[in-house]
């Protein structure tokens, strides 16, 4: 009886031997197929990188009839110049034949040398932005990045590590991309259309084209939605039509690695910069920002800026910042007039009658991220940081009493404009 209970036991066990080897086998089996379907990915994926093989060998055969071109072009140049027909050329002293093969040699290295490295430079808008508030609010330097001083930072390091000089590494094309409300919700913002027009001035002026997508609300918060896919497209489209030497990101997801892969796969060499930092606010709550490894590892130049900012205080450094955020932001006349004359007299001018404002007095109740509210009854006024004069916005604390010119717009909300702290 006893062995009967043991064999059956033991049945049990082969039973369940028996199906989970059946389940062993299934999974064997879809292993199976999932290498069979890796098996064609890379094989098509060989067929690609093979046509891209020929193309660039007919590029190279193209590139090298061009150069001969070059070459006989000049030669027959310097045939002229020494008064020399083919007759003569072929008949000619050595001396003139030497200093022919000379003159192709020397054109030959200039050729080499003066080549260009063609830079196309694209933005995830929302995170430079970010990073510059960092360092405008945060950090010590108190200031907003530069967009002219970073692009020539960008142009500096590519001349180096090309071993070349900057004249020759010229940034030809340059993308900024971002979310931004629409019109009538930015109204109700205070000055939030007029300073975005300030920066997209900005962007002008330095040839930076401007992307934007609406900002959508789900769920009752505002998402941005497809600027990394539209940031990848064109930047992959450009790279295939218009032969960059260099991308350089200005980005930190790592849902741009693929984009750096096809970018490799044009020969095009990518060059990341990204920033890691860590804050507290005055609530003690803590904010990290990483770029993605994944991202730094893909990219052929990685370029860390946070250390090279916190480690490397040259000349090149300093004009990544600007020096004046509120010239930056204003650059009408009448402005860079009154600045002169503020700093030839040494004090603060109050407003005149002449910009039919109101002059009046109040206290700061309220300090965030460059803007801030006057205490004024019935309500409280609001006023900007490029509204100081002759202040830091960063050195006024809540409770000072400042001076301000009221202004009335034309939907009937009030804000303060031409601020100015009160001597206590």
């Amino acid at each position: 009886k006893e062995q009967g209970t043991r064999n059956k036991e033991q049945g049990t066990r082969n039973k369940e031997q028996g199906t989970r080897n059946k389940e062993q086998g299934t999974r064997n089996k879809e292993q199976g197929k999932r290498n069979k379907e890796k098996g064609k990915r890379n094989k098509e994926k060989g067929k690609r990188n093979k046509e891209q093989g020929k193309r660039n060998k007919e590029k190279g055969k193209r590139n090298k009839e061009q150069g001969k071109r070059k070459k006989d072009g000049a030669a027959a140049a310097d045939r002229r110049s020494l008064g020399m027909d083919n007759d003569s050329t072929n008949n000619g002293s050595t001396n003139n034949r030497q200093r022919i093969k000379n003159s192709k040699m020397a054109y030959s290295k200039q050729t080499t040398r003066h080549q260009l490295t063609r830079i196309g430079v694209f933005y995830d808008g929302n995170y430079f932005l970010h990073v510059s508030n960092y360092y405008n609010y945060t950090h010590e330097r108190r200031s907003r990045i530069s967009i002219s001083g970073l692009h020539d930072f960008i142009r500096q390091e590519i001349a180096k590590i090309e071993q070349s000089d900057v004249r020759h590494c010229p940034i030809v094309d340059a993308h900024y991309f971002r979310g931004r409300l629409a019109a009538g919700e930015a109204s109700q913002r205070g000055e939030l259309l007029y300073y975005e027009r300030v920066f997209e001035d900005i962007l002008m002026s330095e040839g930076v084209t401007t992307h934007y997508l609406p900002v959508r609300t789900v769920a009752g918060r505002k998402h941005e939605k497809g600027i990394d896919v539209w940031l990848a497209l064109e930047t992959f489209e450009l790279a295939f039509y218009k032969h960059f030497d260099m991308v350089v990101l200005i980005a930190a997801d790592s849902d741009y690695v693929p984009l750096v892969r096809k970018l490799n796969t044009l020969g095009t060499r990518v060059m990341v910069l990204g920033w890691d930092f860590e804050y507290t606010d005055e609530e003690g709550n803590r904010f990290f920002t990483r770029t993605s490894q994944d991202l730094l590892e893909e990219a052929t130049y990685p370029v860390a800026m946070h250390d090279i900012i916190n480690h490397r205080p040259d000349a090149v450094i300093n004009t990544l910042f600007a020096k004046n955020r509120k010239s930056q932001l204003k650059n009408t006349p009448s402005d860079a007039t009154a600045s002169k004359e503020t700093e030839e007299q040494g004090e603060a001018k109050e407003p005149t009658e002449e910009n039919n404002a109101e002059r009046q007095e109040g206290a700061i109740m309220s300090l965030k991220d460059g803007f801030g509210f006057i205490k004024f009854p019935p309500n409280n006024v609001f006023f900007h940081y490029s509204s100081l004069r002759d202040h830091d916005f960063n050195d006024l604390t809540v409770g000072d009493m400042v001076g301000f010119a009221l202004q009335t717009r034309e939907d009937g909300r009030q804000l303060a404009s031409e601020v100015w702290r009160l001597s206590v």
